[in-house]
């Protein structure tokens, strides 16, 4: 499961409610965050953030302010292993073992509010990332979050900006396919495709 929170504290953590209840439907093995809001004020057994069953990691925002960040709940007889990405903060890398096989899950949270000079390094070290995916002997890559980028090659309704135009190119550039094909994100009278599922075309579980 992936969700867009904007904030797993507000309103006295009664999202983590609403979506563990959600779960309990569905009994997810990974719950994928964006826009967490947290920081080191709440630590990762804070029991309003806890689900049994589950680990918690998480990636907040680098000055340590509530904004932004992504977390990952896992099932703890889930193997998974984290992977250091120099250049990009507000990310997950993560190597998860199924029967001895490999996949990877990239989580990103990309800030609207990035300088141009910092959207061009986070679109080299994506593509460092992706690079290194792809030669990857995985059973899956899968790369999901929200970017904050629109692009009608992701939902044929959707305006096209130069951030979505220059990921959707990288992504497509390396095999990746979009798995969503409706509007994500939904304000009154506007909608859009701004949170993403990547999935390698090549390497679709079997």
């Amino acid at each position: 499961m992936s969700l867009e929170l904007n904030s797993l504290s507000s309103n006295n953590f009664s999202k983590v409610s609403l979506f563990q209840a959600y779960n309990n439907i569905h009994d997810y093995d990974i719950i994928c965050l964006s826009e967490t809001f947290l920081d080191s004020t709440i630590a990762s057994d804070d029991k309003n953030i806890t689900i049994n069953g589950y680990n918690l990691i998480r990636a907040d925002h680098p000055l340590n302010i509530k904004r932004g960040g992504v977390a990952i709940y896992y099932k703890e007889n889930i193997a998974i292993r984290t992977i250091d990405i120099p250049g990009i903060s507000e990310c997950l890398l993560c190597e998860i073992d199924i029967e001895n096989k490999k996949g990877y899950l990239l989580v990103v949270y990309r800030s609207p509010s990035q300088s141009n000079d910092d959207f061009e390094t986070f679109l080299l070290q994506l593509e460092n990332v992706l690079s290194n995916l792809i030669h990857q002997k995985s059973l899956f890559n899968i790369v999901l979050g929200d970017f904050n980028a629109r692009s009608s090659a992701w939902w044929s309704n959707d305006t096209t900006n130069n951030e979505g135009t220059q990921i959707e190119c990288l992504t497509s550039l390396y095999g990746f396919e979009q798995m969503i094909s409706e509007p994500t994100h939904m304000i009154q009278n506007f909608s859009s495709s701004i949170d993403l599922i990547d999935q390698l075309a090549k390497s679709i579980l079997e």
